[in-house]
């Protein structure tokens, strides 16, 4: 119920792709907008290989126009030699449990105290603040929580997991907006909710997530609520790629001219923005060899599996679950090409 209350008065984008399906290559172009093959890695092939220094972030324009960046969470991932905490004046990671513990974590608890001790130390000093957190949940081990008992077992009974996780995300994240509310703050904050990553439940053979670039493994979330602004629900196709520069664009701060994302602040006035495809990448790692790279471009769908040497093309406007592969349909041949081609030019732009 809160983050449906959220969306009520928020800008809802419907159509919404992350950059890659897992969270080590999705948050690392988040925070860079950039793709994950442009981002500079310690080693690329590791799964959660750590940023080189020569990356820059979105936050850092934040900082330069006068807010304090303030990062707050508790996982192995977030630990500060990842190279993801540059730009930040605070950044905490207490509590973080082992790579091997992590899964079966419920780590919300530990951090919301955090973020709502935090914001009201914010509102007593009047500082601007743009505040990073991540709620672990719902995320594969599903862990049973004591306010969701569950009943059922086997899939039926992961999904209902699954579910009762989303619905404790939900609990805790209404705790940080209540405490908003309780400061006064939510008078001049903007807020912004997202997922780094889709889950699959089977839809191609896979759970969970990070073994392709499926619709189910890449579509996400995004509210951008502003105050005082009035609620929209926005059609057009965006990456988490263009929320930095729209965050960027938002306080008046010069982009960096390392961003490949573009600012979707005109979205959020209700003005129009010339379609632009979304790209993805699935780069070969440790944890899955494959490698993928796709684009989204007015309802179609071009996969380029370039381990397998194979193409696939699907039009998301009829076949929303990406089921129907249509690259070998004479119907489709002039817009397969025209795709492509496209999508060829991307791979060579990253290199």
């Amino acid at each position: 119920p809160t983050l449906d209350a959220l969306a009520a008065r928020s800008t809802r984008f419907t159509h919404v792709w992350a950059q890659a399906p897992n969270t080590p290559r999705s948050f690392p172009s988040l925070i860079t907008s950039r793709y994950p093959s442009q981002i500079a890695w310690q080693k690329q092939s590791l799964n959660y290989s750590p940023l080189l220094p020569s990356n820059r972030s979105f936050f850092e324009p934040l900082a330069e126009a006068g807010l304090r960046p303030i990062g707050i969470f508790s996982h192995f991932f977030f630990t500060a030699d990842r190279g993801i905490s540059k730009g930040f004046a605070e950044w905490s990671n207490e509590g973080a449990k082992s790579i091997a513990d992590s899964n079966k974590d419920i780590a919300s608890p530990r951090i919301v105290p955090r973020v709502i001790a935090r914001l009201r130390k914010a509102a007593q000093t009047g500082e601007r603040f743009v505040l990073w957190t991540h709620l672990f949940e719902p995320h594969s081990s599903y862990m049973e929580h004591s306010e969701f008992p569950t009943s059922l077992s086997g899939i039926k009974g992961l999904e209902e997991k699954y579910d009762y996780e989303i619905a404790f995300a939900d609990l805790w994240a209404g705790k940080i907006l209540a405490a908003l509310e309780e400061t006064k703050l939510d008078r001049n904050t903007a807020v912004v909710v997202f997922g780094d990553h889709g889950e699959a439940w089977g839809e191609h053979k896979h759970y969970f997530h990070g073994q392709d670039l499926t619709e189910e493994q890449l579509r996400v979330p995004l509210l951008i609520a502003l105050p005082g602004q009035k609620a929209r629900v926005v059609d057009d196709e965006v990456g988490l790629i263009d929320l930095g520069p729209t965050l960027v664009d938002l306080v008046g701060a010069k982009p960096l001219p390392t961003f490949r994302g573009r600012s979707l602040l005109p979205l959020l006035q209700g003005q129009p923005l010339p379609p632009q495809p979304v790209f993805a990448e699935l780069l070969p790692s440790t944890a899955t060899p494959s490698h993928e790279v796709a684009m989204v471009d007015q309802g179609m769908k071009i996969v380029h599996k370039i381990s397998e040497r194979r193409w696939e093309l699907f039009d998301l406007k009829n076949d929303p679950g990406q089921r129907k592969n249509i690259a070998e349909n004479p119907s489709y041949r002039q817009k397969f090409e025209e795709l492509r081609a496209k999508l060829l030019a991307f791979e060579e732009r990253r290199r």
